[in-house]
């Protein structure tokens, strides 16, 4: 295949058939017609015609190596997790923000840049990098692409973001203005006893961005009797995946009642709507291979996967108390009673979907996986 350079000074084939532009939606809300599967991944695919591009010049390939740097020179880490060959969103933002002279000169001053990339084709990688870049992603909470951290050099996050519109100039003020916040809470944090009053009044000039350094600060300041702002600080923690030995979330379990807000309900929540995906999508993908191969061992696998999805029905159906989430849960239901060949629970639980709000657009896109009995007036 033809090849050019990019923008990173990266070989590059010079064309792959486009694809739809890349976007991080609930699942409920973005489901593909076309496949026999009414739910999709949670990040849809937006391929276009700039393929591959990879670090050039200042950009470091292997994440290890730009915490070493870091650590030898005193500057945070910018990891950006791309897809360089696929993601529209990775190539407008090398385009038109990493690869302009006014990013490079702040850079060059401010960071140690690091681009983990995920091409469709891995030729482009150094060898066993593919691997390492699977482990770096598995350790961060990636949920898109384009995805950008900003690292301290023990690889602690305090900052993730990703495209941002407006070319360099915007990104590079936004960029300054949370390092240069990470400057303030450090400086206060050096101190043995933080002053609060001086912690209260850095929290007011702090960028909206910078979520996961006011937490940290709130944590480190703020006093035991100020449950609200603890345990709205800890949940952002537990949420953005920086919570790896649950300490944030067990101090919003132990809240309780306390927990006004319901830190922890809405975390429990997330996780079974991040189940109840996950599983629909086995007990549907395992229906399918069983019919196609005829294989009695995926057969039993697809019933177990639905039953599997029943029982997290059983446990949403305690936690969703929005419509939307009810229908989603009631639909869900039905899928797997679909799967396992009962189509009178099948259709109770269409009903209740619909009893529940019959104009949900779910249902018209999961009618045709769910295949309830027709209504006798209709007939």
């Amino acid at each position: 295949m033809t090849r050019e350079t990019d923008t990173r000074g990266r070989n590059r084939p010079l064309s792959y058939p486009p694809r739809r532009e890349a976007r991080h939606l609930p699942l409920e809300f973005n489901m593909p017609i076309l496949r026999l599967c009414i739910f999709a991944a949670a990040i849809v695919i937006f391929s276009s015609v700039h393929p591959a591009f990879a670090s050039g010049e200042g950009w470091e390939t292997d994440l290890a190596t730009a915490l070493e740097k870091a650590t030898a020179q005193g500057r945070p880490v910018l990891a950006d997790f791309s897809g360089s060959d696929w993601c529209v969103w990775c190539q407008r933002l090398d385009e038109q923000v990493f690869a302009k002279d006014e990013f490079k000169a702040f850079a060059a001053e401010n960071l140690i840049l690091c681009v983990i990339d995920f091409p469709r084709d891995q030729s482009v990688l150094a060898e066993g990098q593919a691997e390492k870049n699977a482990q770096y992603r598995s350790r961060f909470p990636v949920k898109g692409f384009p995805t950008v951290f900003l690292l301290e050099p023990d690889g602690a996050i305090f900052l993730q973001t990703g495209y941002r519109e407006g070319g360099p100039a915007p990104y590079v003020s936004f960029l300054a203005s949370v390092l240069d916040a990470r400057a303030k809470v450090g400086k206060l944090l050096e101190a043995k006893s933080p002053d609060l009053a001086a912690a209260e009044a850095l929290l007011g000039t702090l960028p909206e961005e910078a979520a996961l350094l006011k937490a940290r600060l709130i944590l480190a300041t703020f006093p035991e009797e100020r449950i609200a702002e603890r345990a709205g600080a800890a949940f952002s923690l537990v949420m953005a995946g920086l919570d790896p030995e649950g300490k944030h979330l067990a101090y919003l379990e132990e809240l309780g009642d306390k927990d006004q807000k319901g830190y922890f309900r809405q975390y429990c929540v997330e996780k079974v709507r991040e189940k109840l995906n996950s599983a629909v999508n086995r007990a549907l993908q395992l229906r399918d291979r069983a019919e196609a191969e005829g294989d009695e061992k995926v057969k039993a696998d697809a019933l177990a996967a639905a039953e599997d999805l029943l029982a997290l029905t059983a446990e949403a159906e305690e936690l969703f108390e929005t419509k939307e989430r009810k229908v989603m849960n009631y639909v869900f239901r039905a899928v797997a009673y679909r799967v396992l060949g009962d189509q009178e629970n099948v259709d109770k639980a269409w009903q209740d979907a619909v009893d529940a709000d019959p104009e949900a657009q779910i249902l018209e896109r999961a009618k045709a996986i769910v295949q309830p009995s027709e209504p006798e007036n209709e007939k």
